[in-house]
């Protein structure tokens, strides 16, 4: 299942930005909801290495490392939503959007946008 929530930032940084209407902005949402949902995927797996490693800490009897362990964990997992929803909506999505509907002819593009959102 898609990460709505980021997509659902994305879809108010733009629309925000750009002027849109909200009903326009919510198919740019989706793919960045199905690009997080990938994201959070592959850190999910990568996350099993801190398992491990809180595993190997709490057999030698390190029990120090364990919260130091859980924070270190936390930092992909962060990153995983920081990246694409800071990175993609603030440096790529605004500019390529606010490219894109003043360059169109006859502004076709926000029209099949504000289609696309109400059928959605």
């Amino acid at each position: 299942m898609p990460e709505a929530s980021s997509g659902a930032i994305a879809a108010v940084t733009v629309a925000l930005a750009t002027g849109l209407q909200p009903t326009a902005a919510v198919p740019l949402a989706i793919p960045l909801a199905v690009l997080t949902m990938n994201i959070e995927i592959f850190v999910r797996s990568f996350d099993a290495v801190f398992t491990h490693w809180a595993d190997r800490s709490i057999e030698r009897g390190n029990l120090n490392m364990v919260p130091i362990i859980n924070i270190l964990g936390a930092v992909p997992w962060g990153l995983s939503r920081a990246i694409p929803v800071a990175g993609l909506t603030g440096l790529l999505a605004v500019n390529l959007c606010t490219w894109t509907l003043h360059s169109s002819p006859r502004n076709w593009v926000h029209a099949s946008w504000l289609l696309a959102g109400r059928i959605l």
